[in-house]
């Protein structure tokens, strides 16, 4: 920019040598991007490939640490596969998004007070539309947040073979501190501003749950887009996911995380070879767990592991924790959440303040779910971890350093792009049952009548209805019936 400035106007100073990037036409403190390309452009090549990005990476930093995992990533590509796929120099444009967009929005408090709340919205590739970008609203939402979110979603994306790409926005508003007039308000702002600079559309960009937003505000958002612009049921109802069942939103939407994880959990803990060779105990019964969050999926997790047999003996939140030898019973501790927001108070479990006491991190468990806030666990609190295997369930919830230490250690970790899916598969189908205007247990065409028929021939029963007895009719109903949606 600076460089510009001087060829339009000679008479221009050039900028100190110690002067910050972000005084020299940045407004905030992000990473460089102009930098990154022009190091792209004019470094020399290499036969190995990639240089790394940084040779520090900030432990708390979300942006710097994905960037991290990335590189890493490339690094085994290069060593193991290079001579098989043209990796050299594209890795580094598939690391940065696209396109990424930034508001700054006039906000009115219900008390007449007047604020500009910040918006962003990042597209991290086009190679497939649309776009499946989550909102969060959270008072420390940041520029690189969204682009680093961005990134991990085309991973994800990717992996599962869904046909969006990645994306990820936000308002940096804290909406504990809102009434919901002030909510809705800034809900329908922030939409309108993404339909008119095309970051909204079914085929353009889908947005959907996350981190601080519901099923209401998902709600305001389809009710905005179709009100301004006018476009028909189709084209709004798949433009958002996460709403309502009565607005067009399929049933298990909250379950679909939890559920996507439990299942993971146990295709991991059920292998044989696995549990060997980090010498753990097959199987979820018994397993003594301790979560780390207890919002709507820390919670969820709760509910589930329960069921499976699993022994809840801790749960971590930013303002205190609570655990118990025998188990914490989710019948009981959820409502006390749910009321009160706080473990205080709780009397069947051992309540302690403050969200990294000693006393809670070195509890001995078998499994340790995360599902907090990003770079939850880091090199300042990862020595006190005493457990055998690591869940993530929400977005980088652990850093390079914690991850190389526990490695060490021989902790079994299951990353987040695995387990952390739920929503994504679930947000395919309801954008599926908006573009196509029909059931979710209708999208896939059924299951084939030969396959019936050798399922029931296998089991010595006629395919006449007629003649059935009322167990053997209940059966053949049930094999020619499609999937509902929860299912």
């Amino acid at each position: 920019g600076d460089v510009y400035k001087r060829q339009q106007n000679p008479k221009t100073p050039k900028p100190h040598s110690h002067q910050p990037i972000a005084q020299s036409g940045f407004k905030d403190n992000s990473p460089p991007r102009i930098l990154m390309i022009v190091r792209f452009i004019s470094g020399p090549a290499t036969p190995k490939g990639l240089r790394p990005f940084s040779t520090f990476i900030n432990d708390t930093d979300l942006l710097q640490q994905i960037y991290g995992y990335y590189d890493a990533a490339i690094k085994h590509l290069e060593q193991n596969y290079s001579p098989l796929i043209p990796i050299h120099r594209i890795a580094e444009l598939i690391k940065v998004p696209r396109s990424v967009i930034k508001f700054n929005m006039p906000f009115r408090r219900s008390n007449g007070i007047l604020e500009v709340v910040q918006g962003f919205k990042a597209h991290h590739s086009y190679h497939q539309t649309p776009c499946y970008g989550p909102i969060r609203f959270t008072p420390t939402l940041t520029q690189q947040e969204v682009e680093a979110l961005s990134l991990l979603g085309t991973i994800k994306n990717s992996w599962l073979d869904i046909p969006f790409s990645g994306g990820q926005g936000g308002v940096k508003i804290d909406p504990r501190k809102c009434k919901r007039g002030e909510l809705e308000s800034i809900t329908r702002r922030f939409t309108l501003e993404l339909a008119r600079s095309s970051f909204l559309g079914s085929a353009i960009d889908v947005i959907g749950t996350d981190l601080g937003t519901s099923k209401q505000i998902m709600s305001w958002a389809k009710d905005t887009y179709t009100y301004i612009f006018g476009h028909s049921k189709l084209t709004s109802d798949s433009c958002v996911v996460g709403k309502p069942v009565s607005q067009g939103g399929i049933d298990g939407w909250e379950d679909a995380a939890g559920l996507a994880t439990l299942l993971s959990m146990a295709e991991f803990l059920n292998d044989k070879q696995i549990c060997q060779k980090y010498k753990i105990q097959p199987g979820l019964k018994e397993k003594k767990v301790m979560i780390h969050g207890y919002g709507n999926l820390g919670s969820a997790m709760h509910k589930l592991l329960q069921e499976q047999g699993a022994v809840i003996t801790g749960v971590v939140e930013h303002n205190g924790s609570v655990w118990g030898n025998y188990g914490l019973d989710y019948n009981e501790l959820h409502p006390h959440w749910k009321k009160c927001r706080t473990f205080a108070g709780y009397q069947k479990g051992n309540f302690v303040k403050g969200v990294n006491s000693e006393e809670v991190m070195k509890r001995n468990c078998d499994i340790l779910v995360l599902a907090s806030a990003p770079c939850t666990i880091n090199k300042g609190n990862v020595k006190y971890l005493d457990t055998r295997v690591i869940v993530e369930v929400a977005n980088v919830p652990m850093t390079i350093a914690a991850d190389k230490y526990l490695n060490k250690k021989d902790v079994l970790i299951l990353p987040d792009v695995i387990m952390s899916t739920g929503c994504t598969i679930a947000a395919y189908l309801e954008w599926m049952k908006g573009i196509t205007n029909s059931q979710a247990g209708l999208l896939k065409v059924g299951w084939e009548n030969t396959l019936r028929k050798e399922i029931l021939n296998s089991i010595n029963i006629r395919d006449t209805r007629g003649e059935l007895r009322l167990t053997e009719r209940s059966l053949i109903c049930l094999l020619y019936t499609s999937p509902s949606p929860r299912d």
